[in-house]
């Protein structure tokens, strides 16, 4: 696979996410609700989870630390894996749920909203296998 090019605002805000964040390096990032699947998938898959790697203190936001992690992880051209054993994809996708507002939910639609940058680093996974349905495009 061909080295990926980057912008010069991309390879800085990666070096400063690196040196601040820590780096995903040979790492897989694997999102989705921790009811299990995702314990699977990394066993599975490789990777690591989200709630594994060392979040900084002063990084209190869930969200915005998975969102460095998600930017590693494609500044890197790695996999970031979501598990969608048990995510309600329309509840995912809908602001009137109550779930709308949860980490994955929040994750996906921050996919969905950059998918144009994330689609070649980006696998669904459920029930332990690779998912080809892209979980917006189901609704």
């Amino acid at each position: 696979m061909p080295a990926r090019a980057y912008s010069n605002g991309s390879q800085a805000r990666r070096e400063r996410y690196a040196i601040k964040y820590g780096d995903t390096g040979t790492l897989d990032v694997v999102n989705g609700l921790y009811n299990g699947g995702v314990r699977r998938a990394v066993n599975k898959f490789g990777g690591k989870a989200l709630i594994d790697f060392d979040r900084p203190m002063e990084l209190t936001d869930w969200f915005e630390f998975s969102k460095i992690k998600m930017e590693q992880t494609l500044a890197n051209n790695k996999t970031a894996r979501f598990v969608m054993d048990g995510v309600d994809n329309k509840a995912a996708f809908n602001s009137g749920s109550e779930f709308y507002t949860s980490l994955t939910s929040k994750e996906l639609r921050y996919i969905r909203d950059n998918w144009t940058r994330f689609k070649d680093n980006v696998q669904f996974v459920k029930f332990d296998k690779k998912w080809d349905q892209i979980p917006w495009e189901e609704l």
